[in-house]
């Protein structure tokens, strides 16, 4: 008679091994893909809202918070980057240490926050990041480029490639871009 034992042989352990990186191969893809699409989501929603809070600004003080030349939209200058901390400071209230902006809360016109920015979506210079950790690209310009978003300020994300093709809309380098304008939410 053979005794008994309490342990697994080495072929249960591989069977379940092999069983669980079956399951986990099948499940990784499902998780990455899903993750993908909630960064997406999530960039879907900031680009909104800041167009929500554009326009609520625009209404109560009768302008945009700056006019971005096509330059300053796809640049990287110290005086584009000052620009569209501007944006941010205005629909905000606050400068990037959440320290309150008189310029905006003593005027009567300005019924803000607009939008509120988490410290942790922006950069060192007061950029607003999407999640991909890149700025938002904003554009207001009726001159140079034409417009995508005609009568509003084209809000722009990179996207998880980082890149953009500002010469051509059809370019490969635009297929991830997430844009405010028509037709471009509507991408999975």
């Amino acid at each position: 008679m053979r005794p008994s034992k309490n342990a697994f042989s080495l072929i249960e352990l591989l069977a379940v091994v092999a069983i669980m990186l079956i399951l986990a191969g099948l499940g990784i893809p499902i998780m990455v893909h899903q993750y993908a699409r909630a960064k997406r989501a999530q960039a879907v929603a900031q680009i909104t809202a800041m167009e929500n809070a554009l326009e609520n600004f625009k209404n109560d003080m009768g302008y945009y918070p700056v006019t971005l030349t096509e330059g300053e939209y796809f640049g990287d200058t110290v005086t584009d980057k000052s620009k569209r901390k501007q944006i941010i400071e205005a629909l905000s209230g606050f400068d990037k240490n959440k320290n309150k902006l008189s310029v905006y809360w003593n005027d009567d016109d300005w019924n803000g926050p607009y939008y509120e920015f988490k410290t942790k979506n922006l950069d060192s210079s007061g950029q607003l990041l999407d999640p991909w950790k890149q700025p938002y690209l904003f554009d207001s310009t009726s001159t140079g480029r034409i417009l995508e978003n005609t009568g509003f300020i084209d809000i722009l994300s990179k996207g998880p490639d980082k890149d953009w093709d500002s010469s051509n809309n059809n370019s490969s380098k635009n297929d991830d871009n997430i844009c405010n304008w028509l037709g471009d939410f509507a991408k999975d």
